[in-house]
């Protein structure tokens, strides 16, 4: 993304077509769904939670501790620390010779746009989900600060909340059709952003709202799009890729921002690239993608050693806790000789 410009009010919507675009939220839940479930549970093995209920039972009955020897987590910590090591600060280069102070200037704005968004802490973050759960994305836009003044923004894409066209296999998505995130906003919050909406928002909660859903990280709201006791409504920002008007040639990013049958916001993308196409603000990257197109981690490759390891350390300890002898068959037939 080279050049963005100012967020504008949406000049219009494309009413009637907002079915199409839950459709392809649905299709992205619904075939990457085995790819959710592996993540989740890779998340689950970093923070140490590699025992399932049944096994803890199990244990627990013969009196055998559930031991934890985390290799899974100094492996990805070891990782991040060597993109950290490797970093370096961005630096524009000129084109030409007489280019140099231009491209020293732009160094200085791209190097203090990084530090004012804490840009180390995102590249961390989203090394850490790409090396964890197999996708690290972050968000780089334009967002208006306390004095309304547009500045350039930096945030992690929490990797549970961002999606994509399920036929992507690029390892930075740059075939994908769509991508975007969602999340889960106080309706309060959603109400300010969008006051025209008020009504259709609260009306929202007040019935739950419904719709397909099988995203594995929202099993607590599933068949929800609006979540009653905290207040709260899913809201669905995406990007499509689409053919741009007859005039000019290719295809350009249209932005849409729904939540179950009501869309709040619908343009072009405001960002452009070097040409001044509509572009996506999203930069993403896969650790791995296998053969049917699954993106995971490393933690795919550690799993089974690691489980091995948790295994045979607490058979381990159980053995070295539990009274026991061993002899060979028939050595203990003479009391008087095994006194001996």
């Amino acid at each position: 993304m080279a050049d963005s410009v100012a967020l504008a009010e949406p000049q219009h919507m494309e009413t009637g077509k907002l079915g199409r675009k839950r459709d392809l939220f649905r299709s992205y839940e619904q075939n990457k769904e085995s790819e959710l479930a592996e993540a989740r549970e890779a998340r689950r093995y970093y923070h140490d939670k590699q025992w399932t209920d049944t096994e803890r039972k199990k244990l627990r009955a013969r009196g055998q501790q559930d031991t934890v020897r985390n290799r899974i987590k100094r492996k990805i910590d070891v990782l991040v620390g060597v993109e950290q090591r490797r970093r370096r600060d961005p630096k524009a280069y000129p084109r030409n010779p007489q280019d140099e102070q231009s491209a020293t200037t732009a160094t200085m704005g791209l190097r203090f746009a990084c530090e004012k968004n804490l840009w180390e802490q995102v590249a961390s973050q989203a090394a850490h989900c790409g090396f964890t759960s197999g996708i690290g994305a972050a968000w780089i836009g334009i967002e208006a600060d306390a004095r309304g003044v547009n500045e350039v923004a930096i945030r992690i894409v929490p990797e549970d909340r961002f999606f994509y066209d399920p036929r992507s296999v690029q390892h930075d998505f740059s075939d994908a059709r769509y991508v975007g995130e969602h999340i889960w906003q106080d309706i309060e919050d959603a109400v300010a952003a969008h006051p025209k909406q008020e009504k259709e928002l609260r009306a929202m909660v007040d019935s739950h709202g419904s719709s397909l859903t099988t995203h594995t990280v929202e099993e607590d709201y599933a068949h929800l799009w609006g979540d009653f006791e905290r207040q709260r409504v899913r809201i669905v920002q995406m990007y499509e890729k689409k053919p741009l008007a007859p005039a000019m040639q290719g295809f350009g990013w249209y932005y849409c921002k729904f939540t179950g049958d009501l869309e709040l916001e619908g343009a072009w993308s405001p960002y452009k690239d070097t040409y001044g196409i509509p572009e996506h603000p999203y930069e993403a990257w896969t650790c791995y993608i296998d053969e049917r197109g699954q993106r995971y981690g490393v933690v795919r490759t550690m799993k089974s050693v690691q489980d091995e390891i948790n295994h045979r350390a607490s058979k381990v300890l159980w053995r070295l806790s539990t009274r026991q002898m061993h002899t060979r068959r028939n050595a203990l037939l003479d009391p008087d000789e095994t006194r001996r």
